[in-house]
């Protein structure tokens, strides 16, 4: 009783099919290898799918290939822990890399992650890219979230949307769906490409924000009357006095790197003169502009 028939056994116990050498197995359908257990004392390599899928190597242990490939892109895991879970041609030749599906990807940096997608490549260290078409995160734990022909190059640098380029450290690009490159060479910095316009909006039911309107460089905020309550006539003879008696000056934050020089009153200031905005330590410019306009009023 102790072999594998048609129709099932009942063992009794748990049913061992295999080797008890330091030989393979593999489980054949039609004459065709569909599955494949490479021994190894630490952890196994196991392929799955085309007959040619590649799950190990010399020196290599604990890899997968949960499946797919095909004649001419058959998948591999070629380095301890990789996995390649399906698609076809996806190749994670890093260790512990991983390609989830998809076509034509590679994951050669250490650890590094592709979702899916069509021909993206993870080159470095804990490098990710999302999906999305010939994209590619070389920098280490740098991120493509998807779309097409973007790199991000940088060291924790961030790429989405069509041809962003990040391309120094810590950089975040994003551009929108046109065939241009838009690339990031300032280190830790925030870049993004819309144009058709920007929308911020600060309210549940989207009444309030600013936008910069596509091809413009100046925000448009909420001021619409229907939008505002608690009205209070202002005497634009006291602000203008207010303004006149409060300083104003030249100066330059200390934390900006070009050293440019810029003009107005000190937030404390401002704050002691009229009373507006949340705290004494910035100037609503919808505040500064009201007051000058109410000071040229007067």
């Amino acid at each position: 009783s102790n072999y594998f028939k048609f129709g099932g056994n009942s063992f009794g116990g748990i049913a061992v099919l295999g080797s008890t050498n330091d030989v393979p197995v593999e489980i054949i359908a039609n004459g065709t290898r569909g599955f494949r257990i490479e021994p190894n004392a630490t952890s196994p390599n196991i392929t799955l799918g085309h007959a040619l899928n590649d799950a190990g190597g010399v020196g290599v242990t604990g890899a997968t290939v949960a499946g797919g490939g095909q004649a001419g892109a058959i998948n591999s895991a070629t380095q301890s822990y990789a996995t390649s879970s399906g698609g076809v041609g996806n190749h994670a030749t890093g260790p512990a890399a991983t390609i989830g599906g998809g076509n034509g990807n590679t994951a050669s940096g250490s650890t590094a992650t592709i979702g899916g997608g069509y021909f993206n490549n993870a080159t470095a260290t804990s490098s990710t890219v999302a999906g999305g078409i010939f994209n590619t995160a070389g920098g280490d734990n740098a991120t493509v979230a998807g779309g097409m022909n973007n790199t991000a190059l940088g060291f924790y640098s961030f790429a989405a949307g069509q041809q962003a380029k990040a391309n120094s450290f810590g950089c975040f690009t994003w551009a929108d769906n046109n065939a241009t490159d838009f690339a990031c060479n300032t280190g830790n910095a925030f870049m993004a490409r819309a144009t058709g316009g920007v929308q911020f909006r600060t309210s549940l039911n989207l009444s309030t924000g600013c936008n910069i309107a596509a091809g413009g460089s100046g925000w448009t905020c909420t001021s619409s009357r229907e939008t505002k309550k608690d009205f209070t006539a202002m005497d634009v003879v006291d602000v203008l006095k207010r303004v006149t008696e409060m300083p104003v000056t030249k100066w330059r934050y200390r934390t900006e790197t070009s050293g440019a020089r810029h003009v107005g009153p000190m937030a404390e200031d401002f704050h002691a003169a009229f009373g507006l905005g949340e705290d004494n330590k910035a100037i609503n410019s919808i505040d500064a502009s009201g007051v000058a306009l109410a000071a040229i009023q007067g």
